[in-house]
C-alpha cells in the first residue's frame, strides 16, 4: 500500500485508508476489487493514490452501462458507449405512441364503425391535431420524467397511471367518464384533458413494447432491470468484489441493488459521517436525542435500506472537535465574486491579508452557481486550476453562440431595397413579387442594362442580431486564427476589425442589414484598419478581406426557413468543427473547457443528425422550426461534467457541489452561498399529485435540500479554512447554512472562530449619457405617415407618443418587439384578456337587450337556469372561464386552476356589484367589444405643413356601452365603459379643479406636468370619440344621446363601482367632441412636424420599464425608483 500522507490528493486520508484496507482483505481472498465512488473526480484522485493499474469507476456510469450492454441496448449516442436514449429520441417515440392511442380514442368516441363518413373522418383528425397542438412538448416532457422516477421507484407503472386517469376523473365530476355522448357534448377543453389522461395507460404499454423493439431504454428501466436481476448480472460484470463510497442520492431501485449485493457478500459500501451529526451537544443548547441532525437521520436511513449496519459509517469528529475558522464574506454585487476571489488567492489587498488563505495548501472553490464557470476559469487563468464541473450546457458560450446564431435567422426578414438591376443568382435577393422563400429567377437582359434603381425583396438581418453573433469571444478566436494563418495577424486583429465593422453599421442607421451592406461594412472597416496601420500592405489588406468576407458569408448563409434543414446542420456542424480545432491550439484551462463544450455541441448535433434520419414521416414535419425545438429540448437540463488537470500538482480546485463529493480541501471558498443557490431553488414539477410521491419514495423537493446539506457539511469535515462568500441586496437572502453554521455548529465546537466582512461596493466615475437623436428626414417621415394611414393609432400607442417618441418610434413605427419569453403560468396581459373574453360572453346574452337585476342574479346560481337559453349560473360560468384558459395553454391544474380560481371569484364579485349598482332600474346593453379597427377605424383628415394631406386612421376596441338612467337628470345617457384588470384609482380620473385644463393640454406633452398620468383620461376621451362615430357612420343614427359619459371597471379597486371621468363634475365628453378632434389633428401635426426631433424623454420615470432603455443608452437612477 502507498504511504497515503505523502501523497498530494483531495481524498479524506481516514477515508482512503478503510477503502485500502478493505481492498486488501479482498486481495488476500484472491477477489478481483472493483471501487465505484460518485464522481469522476473521485476515480481520479482515487488512482493518484493506489494508481492506474486498479480498477475505478463512477458509480451511476458503470451501472447503466452494464445494464445496457445485459440488456442488449443499442446506443445512439455519439462515442457508441451503452446506455440510456436521448431525450428527444424517446419524447418523439412517446408522442408517436400518444397520437396512434388518441386516434383510437377519438374515433370510438367520434363514431360507431357503421358511420364512419369524410366528415366525421376529418372532425376525428382535427381533435387529435387539437390535443397534441396545446403544449403537448410540455406535458410529454413531465410524463417521460415521471415514467423513469417510477420505474427507479420499482413501482407498477401500468397501475400508477390507471390511478392517475381515476384522479383526472374525480377533477370532472358533472361528466359522466365513460358516457360517449357527455364527452363529446362537454367543453372542448375538459373532452381534451379526459382523453389525453384515459390514454396513459394504454400510451406508456406502446411506449414500453416500442422502447423494446428498438433495443432502446431510459435511465429508469436500466435501474429497474439491475434490481431485478441484481445478483446475477454482478457475476457477469467486471470484479469479484464491489467497494462502493461516498452515494449521496440513492433511488429504491439502487437500494434494491445494494442491498442485495450486501446481503450476497458481493460489497461493502461505506459513507463518511461525524459525531456532530449523532451526538446530542453536551451542554443541551441544541436538540438531546441521537441522530438529532438530519444528515444524521439521512445517513442512518442509508445504513439500515441497504443492510449495510452501522460499520458502514466511516465516523471522525472533525466537524464536532476540530479546529476552524470561518468567514462570511459580504459583496454588494454578484458580479464582485470572481474578482475577490483572484485578489484572496493572489494576496493583493486587506481582505485577502485579513482570510489570510496560505497557496501551499489545497483549496476548493465550490461554484454552486454553475453559469459562474466560465469567469471564474477565465479570471482565474493565471492559475490553471483543475475544473470538475456539471455544468448545465445552456450556461456556456457554446449555446449562447448557437442560440444566437438560430436567433439570428429566425429574425431575417425580406424587405424592400432600391438596388442597381444586375444579374443575380443569390438567394439573398430576390423580385418583389415573389415569395420570400422561392427560388431567385434570373433577370431579363433590359432589366439588366437599366440603370435606374429598381425595388427588390433582399434577405436582410436584424442588427443586432448580427452585432450578438459576431463579437461572441468564439468568433474573435475563429478570425484571428485565420489571419494568424495567413499571416496578417501582426498587423491586424479580430477584435478592431470587428469593431470597426460594428461602428460602420451603427452610422448606417439600419434596423435590418443586408448580406450586400454586411459585406460592403467589411470592406470598409478594413479600409479603415489600412488607415489606422500604414504597414499593413495592399496584399495583407486583400487577404483581411478574403477572410472576413468569408467568415461572414458562412455565419449569414441563408437556411431557407421552414424548407428543411440539412443546410442548417450542416454549417452548425461545421462551425463548431472549426472552433473545436481553434480551442485545441491552445492548452489553458479556459481552452479545454470551451473544447469540452464545444464537443458537447458536436455530440448533440450527430444526435440530432441521427434522430432526424430516423423519425418516422407521419409523426412530425420536420421542418427549422422542429430543428430549433429538437435543439433546444436536446440542450436543456443537459450537464457537461468537465474535468481539467492541466497540472496534476496544481493547488486550486474549480468544482460544483455534487462533483465533491467524497473530496477534501485543506481551504474551503464557496461563491454565491445564498438561498436559491445553496440550497438550489427546488420546485415540483410532476403529473402525479405530491401526496402520491411523498408516499411512494418518488422525488420530492426536499429530497434534494437533504442531498445538498449533506454534501456541503461533508465538505466542510476536514477543511481548516472556510470562507462563505455571499451577496447582500434585498434580492438575495444569505444561505440558511451561515444561520446553521453561527447558531448551531458554532455552539457545538468551541474550536471555531467565525469572522464576518463585508466589502464595500465600489464607485465609479459616472460618464454623461449619451444622446440619441433622429431627425425626421424624408424617409423618416415617410415611415411615420406609413404607420398613420395604414396601422393607425391606437390610445396606447398615443400614450407611447406623448411619454417618449423615441419609444413610440421603436415599438410602433419600426416595430422593434422584445422577444416573446415561454412561460407555463398565465401572464398578467393574458389574466386580463381571459376577464374581458368570458365577461363579453356573459353580457352578450343580453346585447341590444335590457338587463334586470333578477337576470343578473341567475348567473350567480350554483345550479344551471335557463338551459334552453343556454345556461346561465356559475357552472356556465366556470366552463366559460375553463375555455378561455384553456385557449392560452393553461390546463386544470398546477397555475391554471389557480387562474381559473380567481377569475371565478372576480367575475362573481363583479356581477354582485353590478346588482347592487343597477338599484332596481333596467340597463340596456348597447354595444359589447366594439372593435374600430381596419376599415372600421376613423379617418382623422389632416392637412399638415410641408407633408400634405394626411389621412390618419384613430383606432380602438371599446369593451362595453351601455344605456342607463343620469341619476343627476333622471334621463337616459349612455355610458362608455372600458375594463381594468389592474388598479386604477378615482383620482387618475379627475381633472384637478385648481388646474383648469384644455383637451390640447391633455393631448400635448409639457414637462412642467409630466408627474401627471393623463394616459386613463385619454383613452377614455378616444374611446367616446370613437363610439360617437360608430353611431354616425355604421349605425346610421341621427339623432345622437343627450349625454355620454365614460368610466373605467377597476378590478383591484371593485368596491368603488364605476370610476367615471370628471371634469368639475361627471364630464358630458359629446359637449366637446370639435375640441377634441382638434386635440388629436394637433397630435398627428406634431408627430409629422419636420422641425421637431425625435429624442428621448427628459424625464426618467417613464423608462422603468421602457424595453428600449438599453438602446438608447438610458441610465437610470434609484431615485427614479
Amino acid at each position: 500500500m502507498k504511504q497515503i500522507a505523502a501523497i498530494d490528493n483531495c481524498l479524506d486520508k481516514a477515508l482512503v485508508k478503510k477503502l485500502l484496507e478493505k481492498q486488501a482483505q479482498q486481495k488476500a481472498k484472491g477477489d478481483e476489487v472493483i471501487f465505484l465512488l460518485p464522481t469522476k473526480r473521485a476515480v481520479i484522485e482515487m488512482k493518484k493514490i493506489a494508481g492506474d493499474d486498479i480498477e475505478a469507476y463512477a458509480w451511476e456510469d458503470f451501472m447503466l452501462q452494464q445494464a445496457a450492454k445485459k440488456l442488449g441496448v443499442k446506443t445512439t449516442q455519439a462515442g457508441g458507449v451503452p446506455g440510456p436514449a436521448p431525450e428527444p429520441q424517446l419524447l418523439i417515440l412517446l408522442y408517436s405512441c400518444l397520437k396512434n392511442q388518441l386516434k383510437e380514442q377519438v374515433s370510438e368516441l367520434w363514431h360507431d364503425e357503421e358511420e364512419k363518413t369524410q366528415a366525421t373522418e376529418e372532425e376525428a383528425q382535427q381533435e387529435v391535431q387539437q390535443v397534441l397542438n396545446e403544449r403537448i412538448a410540455a406535458f410529454l416532457a413531465l410524463l417521460l420524467k415521471d415514467l423513469i422516477a417510477l420505474d427507479e421507484a420499482l413501482m407498477d407503472v401500468h397501475s400508477v397511471l390507471d390511478n392517475l386517469k381515476d384522479i383526472k376523473n374525480l377533477e370532472y365530476l358533472s361528466l359522466a367518464w365513460n358516457d360517449p355522448a357527455k364527452l363529446k357534448e362537454a367543453p372542448p377543453s375538459v373532452r381534451r384533458q379526459v382523453l389525453l389522461y384515459r390514454s396513459l395507460p394504454e400510451v406508456y404499454e406502446q411506449f414500453r413494447k416500442q422502447c423494446e423493439a428498438r433495443k432502446i431504454a431510459h435511465k429508469g428501466q436500466l435501474w429497474r432491470a439491475w434490481a431485478e436481476n441484481a445478483l446475477e448480472w454482478f457475476e457477469a460484470a467486471p470484479g469479484d468484489y464491489w467497494i462502493v463510497a461516498g452515494l449521496s442520492e440513492l433511488s429504491r431501485a439502487e437500494i434494491e441493488v445494494l442491498r442485495k449485493l450486501q446481503k450476497a457478500q458481493k460489497l461493502q459500501i461505506y459513507w463518511e459521517s461525524d459525531v456532530y451529526y449523532h451526538e446530542p451537544e453536551p451542554e443541551r443548547k441544541l436538540p438531546a436525542y441521537k441522530d438529532w441532525h438530519p444528515i444524521g437521520e439521512r445517513l442512518r436511513h442509508f445504513c439500515n435500506s441497504t443492510g449495510a449496519g452501522e460499520e458502514a459509517l466511516i465516523l471522525g469528529n472533525s466537524l464536532a472537535q476540530g479546529t476552524k475558522d470561518f468567514y462570511f464574506v459580504s459583496v454588494p454585487m454578484a458580479s464582485m465574486q470572481a474578482h475577490l476571489v483572484c485578489n484572496c488567492l493572489r494576496g493583493k489587498d486587506e481582505i485577502a491579508h485579513a482570510l489570510g488563505l496560505d497557496p501551499s495548501l489545497t483549496t476548493g472553490i465550490v461554484l454552486v452557481d454553475t453559469y459562474l464557470l466560465p469567469v471564474f476559469a477565465r479570471a482565474l487563468a493565471q492559475e490553471n486550476p483543475s475544473i470538475s464541473m456539471g455544468i448545465a450546457l445552456t450556461s456556456t458560450p457554446a449555446y449562447q453562440l448557437m442560440q444566437a446564431i438560430f436567433q439570428l435567422h429566425f429574425n431575417e426578414q425580406w424587405r424592400v431595397h432600391k438596388i442597381e438591376m444586375q444579374k443575380q443568382t443569390d438567394e439573398s435577393q430576390q423580385p418583389l413579387s415573389s415569395q420570400a422563400s422561392s427560388a431567385v429567377s434570373d433577370i431579363g437582359a433590359e432589366e439588366m442594362n437599366a440603370k435606374e434603381p429598381k425595388e427588390r425583396r433582399v434577405l436582410c438581418y436584424y442588427y443586432a442580431d448580427v452585432s450578438a453573433v459576431l463579437t461572441h469571444p468564439y468568433i474573435y478566436s475563429l478570425l484571428n486564427t485565420r489571419l494568424a494563418t495567413e499571416g496578417v495577424s501582426t498587423h491586424v486583429h479580430a477584435q478592431d476589425l470587428i469593431q470597426l465593422f460594428l461602428k460602420q453599421m451603427t452610422a448606417a442607421r439600419h434596423a435590418y442589414i443586408s448580406k450586400t451592406e454586411l459585406t460592403r461594412f467589411a470592406e470598409a472597416a478594413i479600409e479603415a484598419v489600412k488607415a489606422n496601420k500604414q504597414q499593413l500592405s495592399d496584399a495583407e489588406c486583400e487577404k483581411t478581406k478574403d477572410i472576413f468576407t468569408t467568415l461572414i458569408n458562412e455565419l449569414f448563409d441563408y437556411w431557407k426557413q421552414g424548407t428543411g434543414t440539412e443546410r442548417a446542420l450542416q454549417m452548425l456542424k461545421s462551425l463548431t468543427t472549426q472552433l473545436l480545432e481553434v480551442m485545441k491550439q491552445e492548452e489553458s484551462t479556459l481552452a479545454q473547457l470551451n473544447a469540452s463544450h464545444l464537443e458537447e455541441i458536436q455530440k448533440i448535433l450527430e444526435e440530432m443528425e441521427y434522430l432526424l434520419e430516423e423519425v418516422p414521416e407521419d409523426t412530425v414535419a420536420v421542418s427549422l422550426g422542429f430543428f430549433r425545438g429538437l435543439f433546444q429540448q436536446m440542450t436543456y437540463d443537459r450537464f457537461i461534467y468537465s474535468d481539467i488537470s492541466p497540472d496534476s500538482n496544481t493547488k486550486i480546485h474549480l468544482l460544483g457541489l455534487s462533483e465533491s463529493r467524497l473530496l477534501s480541501f485543506d481551504q474551503l471558498i464557496f461563491v454565491t452561498a445564498n438561498e436559491g443557490y445553496l440550497p438550489a431553488e427546488t420546485k415540483f414539477h410532476s403529473l402525479l399529485p405530491y401526496s402520491f410521491h411523498a408516499s411512494s419514495a418518488l422525488p420530492l423537493p426536499e429530497e434534494q435540500i437533504l442531498k445538498t446539506t449533506q454534501d456541503t457539511y461533508r465538505l466542510l469535515h476536514h477543511a481548516r479554512k472556510v470562507v462563505m462568500i455571499y451577496v447582500d441586496d434585498e434580492n438575495y437572502e444569505p444561505s440558511r447554512y451561515l444561520y446553521q453554521i453561527e447558531d448551531e455548529l458554532q455552539v457545538y465546537n468551541k474550536n471555531i472562530q467565525l469572522t464576518k466582512i463585508r466589502v464595500a461596493p465600489p464607485v465609479a466615475k459616472a460618464k454623461p449619457e449619451e444622446q440619441l437623436i433622429i431627425e425626421k428626414h424624408e424617409a423618416i417621415i415617410h415611415s411615420i405617415k406609413n404607420y398613420l394611414e395604414n396601422k393607425g393609432l391606437s390610445p396606447t400607442a398615443l400614450d407611447a407618443y406623448l411619454s417618449c417618441n423615441l419609444r413610440f418610434y421603436f415599438s410602433y413605427v419600426l416595430g422593434f418587439r422584445r422577444e416573446e419569453e415561454i412561460n407555463d403560468e398565465l401572464e398578467d396581459n393574458e389574466f386580463g384578456t381571459v376577464l374581458h373574453a368570458v365577461l363579453e360572453r356573459i353580457f352578450g346574452y343580453y346585447k341590444g337587450k335590457e338587463v334586470t337585476q333578477a337576470e343578473l342574479h341567475k348567473w350567480l346560481s350554483p345550479t344551471i337556469e335557463d338551459e334552453s337559453e343556454g345556461g346561465k349560473g356559475k357552472p356556465i360560468i366556470a366552463s366559460f372561464v375553463e375555455e378561455e384558459l384553456h385557449k392560452r395553454g393553461q390546463n386544470n391544474e398546477g397555475s391554471g386552476l389557480l387562474a381559473k380560481v380567481a377569475l371565478e371569484a372576480l367575475i362573481e364579485r363583479f356581477l354582485k356589484l353590478q346588482i347592487q349598482e343597477m338599484n332596481n332600474q333596467q340597463w340596456k346593453i348597447e354595444a359589447l367589444e366594439v372593435s374600430m379597427e381596419n376599415e372600421n377605424s376613423i379617418v382623422l383628415p389632416v392637412d399638415v405643413p410641408g407633408v400634405g394631406h394626411v389621412k390618419a386612421r384613430i383606432k380602438g376596441t371599446i369593451d362595453r356601452v351601455d344605456k342607463r338612467t343620469d341619476l343627476l337628470t333622471k334621463e337616459d345617457a349612455y355610458y362608455v365603459i372600458d375594463y381594468k384588470s389592474g388598479q386604477v384609482k378615482a383620482e387618475k380620473l379627475e381633472i384637478p379643479k385648481n388646474k383648469p385644463l384644455s383637451l390640447r393640454d391633455i393631448f400635448s406633452y409639457q414637462e412642467e406636468k409630466s408627474n401627471i398620468d393623463y394616459s386613463k383620461i385619454r383613452q377614455l376621451l378616444i374611446y367616446t370619440y370613437l363610439y360617437l362615430h360608430h353611431l354616425r357612420n355604421h349605425e346610421g343614427r341621427e339623432e345622437l344621446p343627450a349625454r355620454v359619459y365614460a368610466g373605467i371597471y377597476s378590478f383591484r379597486n371593485m368596491t368603488e363601482g364605476l370610476l367615471l371621468l370628471k371634469k368639475q363634475s361627471v364630464w358630458d365628453i359629446q359637449q366637446e367632441e370639435k375640441e377634441l378632434k382638434e386635440s388629436l389633428e394637433a397630435v398627428v401635426k406634431d408627430m409629422l412636424d419636420t422641425s421637431k426631433k425625435i429624442k428621448k424623454v427628459e424625464d426618467e420615470r417613464h423608462c422603468k420599464y421602457c424595453d428600449y432603455k438599453v438602446i438608447c443608452q438610458r441610465k437610470i437612477k434609484e431615485s427614479s425608483y
